[in-house]
């Protein structure tokens, strides 16, 4: 008789492996985030000297009337503005609230933004202090501060010498 050759690898020898029995991992779940609804009205605070107006994906023309003022806007609205008019954000020309810029993917255009409220605080810094401030900020606030800078020198809130000079020479214009 003759042996039949079985064709493919020859079978291996394998030992039998014993698990024990172990508490189960637990692997971390991933934080679902909440969704916005795009009907969400959010507070938007214009920060552009003398308003500023946007048209939305409708033809609804949305106006602030001045620097300061607040307008209500929809979720939706934001993300049109935001793919759309991007430098609505890159200057940037609006604020709101830090979750909805992130939620915009917008956030990093605000790193070295100034506080709103505080622009007027800067002509009391230190002219040292002025440059490094005005050599950081976007280009939107450094005309936010210009134009507070002359009105502040109108006004006489701004009478050092110094520190107009130094505005004058960072933003390359003439106050006085």
């Amino acid at each position: 008789m003759a042996e039949t050759k079985k064709r493919g690898r020859p079978p291996v020898n394998k030992t039998a492996e014993v698990k024990i029995a172990t508490t189960p991992e637990v692997t971390p779940t991933k934080q679902v985030k909440k969704q916005r609804a795009l009907n969400e009205l959010i507070d938007v605070k214009c920060i552009v000297h003398g308003g500023l107006y946007f048209i939305n994906q409708q033809g609804l023309v949305i106006v602030w009337a001045e620097d300061g003022s607040v307008v209500q806007v929809e979720y939706k609205d934001l993300l049109y503005m935001s793919n759309t008019y991007r430098r609505f954000f890159e200057e940037p020309w609006v604020i709101m609230e830090q979750d909805v810029l992130e939620d915009l993917k917008v956030a990093h255009y605000y790193k070295d933004i100034i506080n709103y409220d505080e622009i007027d605080a800067i002509f009391t810094k230190p002219p040292e202090k002025v440059k490094e401030i005005l050599n950081k900020v976007p280009p939107g606030t450094k005309k936010l501060i210009a134009d507070r800078a002359t009105a502040a020198l109108r006004e006489g809130k701004l009478d050092s010498l110094k520190v107009v000079n130094v505005i004058q020479e960072v933003l390359q214009i003439d106050l006085i």
